[in-house]
């Protein structure tokens, strides 16, 4: 099993940087999927979540922008997925 914490956020540039928790533990993020810019755009960024953090129900994630430039340009979070994969499991029972 293996899950994948997947955020999008709009107006980031280059130097821009997150942290992320996920139910209280810390994440590392490598960076967004593609390099950043000078120019404001979107930024897809993909987190490897232990399958252990995630509960049913309610998780709480908080994110935190770490940006050396004014706040006239916001960054606004537009995209959250948390993909939760059981392929693992599922093949284990299909060889069975």
């Amino acid at each position: 099993m293996s899950t994948l914490l997947r955020l999008r956020l709009a107006g980031m540039v280059k130097g821009d940087t997150i942290k992320v928790k996920f139910n209280g533990y810390p994440l590392t993020v490598t960076g967004p999927v593609k390099p950043l810019t000078a120019t404001p755009s979107s930024a897809w960024f993909h987190i490897e979540i232990s399958p252990k953090w995630v509960k049913a129900g309610y998780n709480t994630i908080v994110l935190r922008l770490e940006a050396k430039r004014s706040a006239a340009n916001p960054v606004v979070l537009d995209g959250l997925d948390v993909v939760v994969s059981y392929t693992d499991k599922i093949l284990a029972n299909q060889r069975q």
